[in-house]
């Protein structure tokens, strides 16, 4: 299965809740940390998994540094999480994570 940007970003920032459920939601997550979960390493991708959650308004950027992005969930990321994300695939996700996170090829668009 090859996964589309959009897609990608609604898992992250299912990660990206899931972390804030139990750290707190006032606290921050590197976003390459949770994108490297799914074997992507580099930081173009990762600025415009970035952008696009930033961009629909689920996540508020905290700090940026050489090397890293710290983010933190939106209310409104809360309630797209909790409504199944942007694009509806956050419960396949959480019952067969193993199907999108098996190696393959991503991002297609």
């Amino acid at each position: 299965m090859q996964l589309k940007l959009a897609e990608l970003a609604d898992f992250c920032l299912a990660d990206i809740y899931d972390f804030a459920q139990v750290q707190g939601q006032e606290e921050t997550k590197r976003i390459h940390e949770v994108i490297y979960k799914f074997g992507i390493t580099d930081p173009i991708i990762t600025e415009k998994i970035t952008q696009h959650l930033q961009s629909k308004g689920c996540i508020a950027i905290v700090d940026t540094y050489t090397g890293g992005i710290d983010v933190r969930i939106t209310p409104f990321g809360v309630t797209t999480v909790e409504s199944g994300g942007l694009t509806g695939l956050i419960p396949q996700y959480r019952q067969e994570p193993w199907v999108f996170l098996a190696p393959q090829p991503y991002l297609s668009r």
